[in-house]
C-alpha cells in the first residue's frame, strides 16, 4: 500500500472525516504528487513553492490555495510521524492570509415562501424534496449529516433524530411536529422503495447522496431569485443567522450546529449587531 493509500486510511479510520472531506484531501494531495512526477516522498521545498506559484498563477482563490496548502501539510506530518520521510518539507511554508468570506444566507421571507409554496400533496417526489429542505432548515445540519440519517436514527415521539458530526461525533438535533408528519407521510410513500435503511433514498431506493441534494435545491432556489448560488450549507447558515437575529445566544447556536468551539459560531455574530443598528435607525426619534 503506497503512503497516499495509508494516508487516506488514516483520514477514514483514524480522523473519522466524512467521505467528502477526504476526497478532497486525497485530490489535492494526488495533484501536488502528479506535478513532482510521483515522487511526493523526495519532493523539495523549492517545488512546494513552484507548485504554490502555479496555484496562483492558474487564477483560483486564495481560500481554495490555502485549503490545498493546509492538506500537503496534513500529509507530510502524517508520513513525518509514520517514519517515511526524516524531515518535511513543508518547514516554513506559510499559508496566505484571506479576508473572511461574507456569510450568505437565504432572507427568511424567501425561505419561507419556497417552503410553503412545495405543494406535495400525494406526490412522493415532492414529499421527499420537502422534507429535505424541512431537515436542512430546521436542524441547521451539514449535508452529510442529513443524508446519513437512518430510519433507526429517527425517534419521533420525542421529535429527536441522532446524526453523526465531524469526526463521528454524535448529537441530538430537534424536529418540529410538521416535520414528524411529513416523515410518516414520507415513509408511507417510500416504505416499498427504500431497501438502503436510510432515511432519504432517490427514486431507485438507494442513499441520496450529495450531488443530488444540490440538483434538487438547484430547482426551488435558482441563481435569478436569490442572487447567489445556494448549496446545503446555505441552508446551515440560514438557520444560524435567523436564529442569531431573533436574539438566541450564540453559546446555544454553538450547541444546535454541532461546533467544537465558539470560534467556529462567531462568524454570524456580526449578524445581530447589523440587526440591532437597522432598528435602532428605524425605531428611534433621531434615527
Amino acid at each position: 500500500m503506497d503512503e497516499i493509500l495509508l494516508f487516506k486510511e488514516y483520514l477514514s479510520s483514524i480522523k473519522r472525516y466524512s467521505r467528502h472531506t477526504v476526497t478532497a484531501y486525497i485530490t489535492d494531495v494526488e495533484q501536488f504528487n502528479s506535478l513532482v512526477c510521483g515522487l511526493i516522498l523526495s519532493a523539495s521545498r523549492r517545488e512546494i513553492k513552484d507548485w504554490i506559484i502555479h496555484l496562483y498563477e492558474s487564477g483560483i482563490s486564495t481560500r481554495s490555495i490555502a485549503r490545498k496548502i493546509y492538506c500537503l501539510r496534513s500529509f507530510y506530518k502524517f508520513c513525518l510521524k509514520n517514519e517515511l520521510i526524516e524531515k518535511s518539507p513543508m518547514q516554513n511554508i506559510t499559508t496566505p492570509k484571506f479576508s473572511k468570506k461574507v456569510v450568505e444566507f437565504i432572507p427568511e421571507n424567501i425561505m419561507m415562501e419556497v417552503l410553503d409554496g412545495i405543494e406535495s400533496g400525494e406526490n412522493r417526489k415532492l414529499i421527499r424534496d420537502k422534507l429535505l429542505f424541512e431537515l436542512l432548515y430546521y436542524t441547521g445540519c451539514r449535508v452529510d449529516e442529513i443524508i446519513n440519517i437512518k430510519l433507526s436514527n429517527i425517534n419521533l415521539s420525542r421529535r429527536e433524530i441522532k446524526v453523526n458530526g465531524k469526526g463521528n461525533k454524535e448529537r441530538v438535533v430537534f424536529i418540529s411536529k410538521s416535520i414528524v408528519e411529513l416523515i410518516m407521510t414520507y415513509n408511507q410513500k417510500w416504505k416499498h422503495k427504500n431497501k438502503s435503511g436510510f432515511l432519504l433514498v432517490d427514486n431507485a431506493g438507494d442513499q441520496i447522496y450529495p450531488m443530488f441534494v444540490q440538483r434538487t435545491i438547484n430547482k426551488y432556489f435558482p441563481i435569478k431569485k436569490i442572487g447567489f448560488r445556494v448549496s446545503a450549507h446555505t441552508f446551515r447558515h440560514s438557520f444560524a443567522s435567523h436564529l442569531v437575529n431573533k436574539g438566541v445566544p450564540i453559546f446555544a447556536i454553538k450547541d444546535l450546529l454541532g461546533h467544537s468551539t465558539i470560534a467556529s459560531t462567531e462568524v454570524y455574530t456580526h449578524l445581530r449587531f447589523s440587526t440591532l443598528i437597522d432598528i435602532h435607525k428605524r425605531m428611534h426619534p433621531k434615527g
